[in-house]
């Protein structure tokens, strides 16, 4: 049976952690008269508003000294976050919200185990541990979604370069064809490339300069590789169309092998996967239903 005292303190601390989450989440304050005419160019900020300004200024400065302690980690932060089009600001303050939510109930369950004799030292430890949970959650998570983007990113852009050498077919420059794929092609990828094509024509800058900045920025390997390819093609002065339909064709049989290894990786998982099905059938299902057969047989 709980204790009033030990309820008491649970149902005190989830209150206190909903409300905390709601500001959170909820930017502005709400009077009644702009529930029943909203009005959201007209809100203003609370002093509610303002402390938990300050609360996610403070976290994101921590994390954000957590993070230059190793420029390696800063460095993929920064990609994985401007790849995916992420507010850094945002980003901390969901994992703000997700660590107060892990706190708060951290507080609630050892509140409630106290009282089944845990030494009250468990609640500050749950309460820690639920906090960096979510932190190192968070950033595993960033890091996957960056790798998938990634993954996205290197499809796209073997589409993009055969389509690229198919336009420079009728004579046009590399930096035209790039801006004229990358214009009349609406997926996010071609516009991210045709974004800083202009950027580095309006900058004089080179063409393959500014897929090596793309490359450092957003730490995309086949990058480097491309803009080598098509300097030592100028250098040399080879056609730069044919170069980029050359390169275009060894990216897609490199996935179109990396495909079938894949497949075959899931093929040998999935039979060894039936193997230790069927050998768990047999020996724990067959096997005692013939051994009492045998044994009643034996027994008759």
């Amino acid at each position: 049976m709980i204790s009033p005292d030990i309820a008491a303190i649970g149902g005190a601390t989830c209150g206190v952690g909903v409300v905390l989450a709601i500001r959170a989440i909820v930017p502005h304050k709400w009077s009644l008269s702009e529930l029943a005419n909203p009005n959201f160019d007209k809100w203003e900020a609370s002093e509610a508003g303002a402390i938990k300004d300050v609360a996610r200024g403070q976290f994101h400065t921590i994390m954000f000294n957590y993070l230059e302690r190793s420029p390696e980690k800063a460095a993929s932060f920064k990609a994985d976050t401007d790849l995916l089009g992420i507010d850094q600001g945002d980003f901390f303050a969901k994992m703000l919200t997700n660590v107060i939510m892990a706190v708060v109930v951290a507080i609630i369950l050892g509140g409630l185990l106290v009282n089944y004799k845990v030494p009250i030292i468990a609640i500050p430890i749950l309460a820690a541990g639920g906090g960096l949970l979510m932190v190192a959650d968070a950033f595993k998570k960033l890091r996957k979604d960056a790798e998938i983007e990634r993954e996205a990113f290197h499809r796209s852009l073997t589409l993009f370069l055969l389509l690229v050498s198919q336009a420079m077919r009728a004579s046009e420059g590399a930096a035209s064809a790039f801006t004229r794929v990358g214009r009349a092609v609406p997926a996010r990828h071609f516009q991210m490339i045709n974004s800083a094509v202009v950027n580095g024509q309006i900058n004089q800058v080179q063409l393959w300069d500014v897929i090596e900045e793309m490359a450092e920025r957003y730490k995309l390997e086949d990058l480097p590789d491309l803009a080598l390819t098509m300097r030592l093609a100028v250098t040399q002065n080879a056609r730069v169309g044919l170069t980029l339909l050359d390169k275009a064709v060894s990216m897609r049989n490199g996935d179109l092998l990396e495909a079938e290894r894949r497949a075959t990786l899931r093929a040998d998982k999935l039979s060894s996967n039936v193997l230790i099905t069927a050998t768990s059938f047999i020996v724990f299902i067959m096997f005692p239903v013939v051994y009492t057969m045998t044994h009643s047989i034996t027994v008759f």
